[in-house]
């Protein structure tokens, strides 16, 4: 699997798929092409899949696949929820920084060594996890393995390949120019999150101007900790058992950091309703475009499959809540999507996005509905033939991501490192869920254009403005968390 090169951080970073519809960017998911490793979905595969632990708590997975081939993922439970204050997407340079060069071939980075043995290694992630992926032949399982373990326990991060990955994506954030709608998502993710501040997925031009190796070092001593990591394995038969029980005592080597990457804040619900416009001196009033977001359950919360029917109730066209209400065409960037966004000291991040934009008239009618429709959601929830029919929809969703190669390989990590107990899952009710995840008094709508658009905000709530670059500039100060937490 190789990831097509776009313009920024945030275009590379496939499990952004609906935020990328948001800001415009070109291709937006991995392309799974054919190599070595025949692409057989893993569909017998339960993400309740038995799940070892090593001495120092790194969880391992092993699950049947194709025979003759071995895939394998490698993945720490973190996002950009994860990145220290002032160093928006770090987690993900060191990511990829560390696939450049290891202590053991520090001119001939892990990649070369995979190619030579007929294989492919990238890096994975999908918000809640980031990692790496590498499949091959089962022959070279040895060889294949090592290179994902040497990943981990031996990367030299070269100071050179760090300075260039840092101009060229430099070169593309400014190339893109989608700075100021980057700001919105961060301050709507934020905001959602309890946090009082915009959360930024992708890094600045700045930051990325002030990236060396002594940072990512840093942060890299505290990201890898072998209690928020897992190793999944699949396919193959006795030569990759033998070499996935090598790795595994290498692996048991990894200590836990002294000082472990903490984001400094638990995902939560805002404590009100609040507004927030991104002041865009430039633009028209004749536009308008805004994001609507609310918090989520995130990976390892009992709520999440209600929310995941939830989901299914307003975003299935042509039949969801919203379609009906706005129509196909419409609805396509309003329907809430989830996004994951990190670990969050143990407790996963995740929020709900919507878009609402286009002629003010239009965009400004359709807020006020979407608004509303949420908020009747929460308070009516489906029941009967149309929860049975939100039912099957997420059921059949679910199973369709256990059927990319890679993906369920994600799932099942995200399983192990975000475990969810059955008995709390089963005393979670359908109304009493829906009603928290809708609650009317968390919702965030972050509008971006000019200082004339203030007043129509404020209809809505209490209003924040911020810069373009993510400053708060005035008016109320946006909300922290609630007292209890989602």
């Amino acid at each position: 699997m190789r990831t097509t090169s776009v313009p920024s951080l945030a275009c590379r970073m496939w499990w952004l798929t609906p935020l990328l519809m948001m800001v415009g960017c070109g291709v937006t998911v991995p392309s799974e092409r054919p190599t070595s490793v025949p692409e057989t979905p893993l569909t017998d595969v339960s993400v309740k899949a038995p799940v070892a632990r090593l001495t120092n708590g790194l969880a391992v997975v092993r699950v049947p696949g194709h025979p003759g081939s071995l895939r394998a993922l490698l993945v720490v439970a973190a996002g950009p929820a994860d990145d220290p204050t002032g160093e928006a997407g770090l987690t993900e340079m060191a990511v990829r920084m560390a696939l450049e060069g290891t202590d053991r071939s520090p001119d001939a980075g892990p990649s070369d060594r995979v190619r030579a043995l007929a294989g492919d290694i990238d890096v994975v992630g999908d918000g809640s996890v980031s990692g790496w992926v590498v499949s091959g032949p089962e022959q070279a399982a040895s060889g294949l393995l090592n290179a994902l373990t040497d990943v981990v326990m031996e990367p030299s991060f070269p100071a050179t390949r760090i300075a260039a990955l840092a101009t060229r994506t430099r070169e593309s954030v400014e190339l893109r120019d989608n700075g100021i709608i980057m700001t919105a998502i961060a301050v709507a993710s934020g905001v959602a999150l309890g946090r009082g501040k915009p959360l930024r997925l992708q890094a600045t031009s700045p930051e990325l101007g002030r990236l060396n190796r002594e940072t990512i070092v840093r942060h890299w001593a505290r990201l890898i900790d072998p209690r928020r990591m897992a190793l999944v394995v699949a396919g193959g038969g006795a030569e990759v058992d033998r070499a996935l029980a090598r790795s595994s005592e290498r692996l048991a080597g990894l200590k836990p950091p002294k000082v472990a990457a903490s984001s400094g804040f638990a995902a939560c619900q805002p404590s009100r309703v609040s507004t927030h416009l991104v002041m865009n001196p430039g633009s028209g009033v004749d536009n308008v475009f805004t994001l609507i977001a609310l918090p989520a359950p995130g990976r390892g919360e009992p709520a999440r499959a209600q929310l995941e029917t939830a989901l299914a109730a307003l975003a299935t066209t042509p039949t969801g809540v919203v379609a009906r209400k706005l129509g196909p065409e419409r609805a396509y960037h309003a329907v809430p999507r989830l996004l994951d966004l990190g670990y969050a000291n143990g407790k996963g991040a995740a929020i709900l996005l919507m878009r609402v934009s286009g002629p003010r008239r239009v965009a400004l009618r359709e807020l006020f509905v979407v608004l509303e429709l949420l908020v009747r959601f929460g308070k009516e929830p489906p029941a009967g033939e149309m929860l049975k029919s939100a039912q099957h929809n997420a059921a059949s969703k679910r199973a369709h991501a256990m059927e990319g190669p890679v993906a369920s390989l994600v799932e099942l990590a995200a399983a192990a490192l975000y475990p969810v107990s059955a008995a709390a899952a089963a005393k979670v009710n359908w109304e009493a869920a829906v009603s928290d995840i809708f609650d009317a008094s968390s919702l965030v709508v972050v509008g971006v254009g000019p200082v004339e658009l203030a007043p129509l905000f404020k209809r809505i709530g209490p209003l924040s403005v911020w810069n373009s670059v993510g400053r708060f500039v005035g008016g109320e100060k946006a909300p922290g968390c609630k007292q209890r937490a989602l």
